[in-house]
């Protein structure tokens, strides 16, 4: 599974490379709802294919029909969250994600990815609360920046473990286990027991 997860974004990336090779990129697609496709365009051309073979172990000629039975398809979609985004190149591999669906034409068009309805005006209620900002703050110790109000996990096990004004010294967790979901999670195992309260609300014991 790691390293699943270390080669999807290599993987993606080869893919999306293709489809540009191959003429199969959807440009006016790409230019109707996105900017800066000429440079993305330039790395993908300049992506080394057989090196992308090399490093996931899927032989090209399978990269190669992946990704044209991809962009032929009446409907497909290219789709990965937790567990993808949270490995040593999540940002990486959800970027890749979405390129892919972007080239393709899959984003935002039926049998792709949708942009749902939403059952409330959720940017709206983030206005509302504050929520819709970016690097308004940072993280005491790594100067990490917020996005919509949360700071960053991979900053979390510094806050525990720096001492000085403002140290994180309680941690309440919902219905999920930080050890095990965020990036380097044996190190957070070991400073979690310097914390002076822990509460961990969850339908089990985790």
């Amino acid at each position: 599974y790691d390293q699943l997860r270390h080669h999807l974004p290599i993987m993606l990336l080869g893919m999306a490379a293709i489809l540009v090779r191959d003429g199969l990129a959807r440009v006016d697609h790409v230019r109707r709802i996105a900017s800066g496709w000429d440079e993305i365009e330039r790395r993908l051309r300049a992506l080394d294919l057989d090196a992308c073979a090399r490093a996931t172990g899927v032989p090209l000629k399978t990269m190669f029909r992946l990704a044209r039975e991809f962009a032929a398809a009446p409907s497909s979609v290219a789709y990965s969250r937790v567990g993808v985004c949270n490995g040593h190149f999540g940002t990486l591999a959800t970027y890749a994600t979405d390129l892919l669906n972007v080239v393709a034409g899959r984003l935002g068009e039926i049998g792709g990815i949708m942009f749902p309805t939403p059952a409330f005006d959720a940017v709206r209620v983030l206005r509302m609360t504050g929520g819709d900002g970016h690097a308004r703050f940072r993280s005491r110790v790594r100067g990490l920046p917020e996005t919509i109000g949360e700071m960053p996990s991979a900053g979390l096990a510094d806050e525990i473990e720096t001492p000085g004004d403002g140290q994180l010294r309680a941690l309440i967790t919902i219905a999920g286990n930080p050890v095990l979901s965020l990036p380097n999670g044996d190190r957070l195992a070991d400073v979690l027991d310097g914390l002076d309260l822990m509460v961990s609300i969850d339908i089990y014991r985790n």
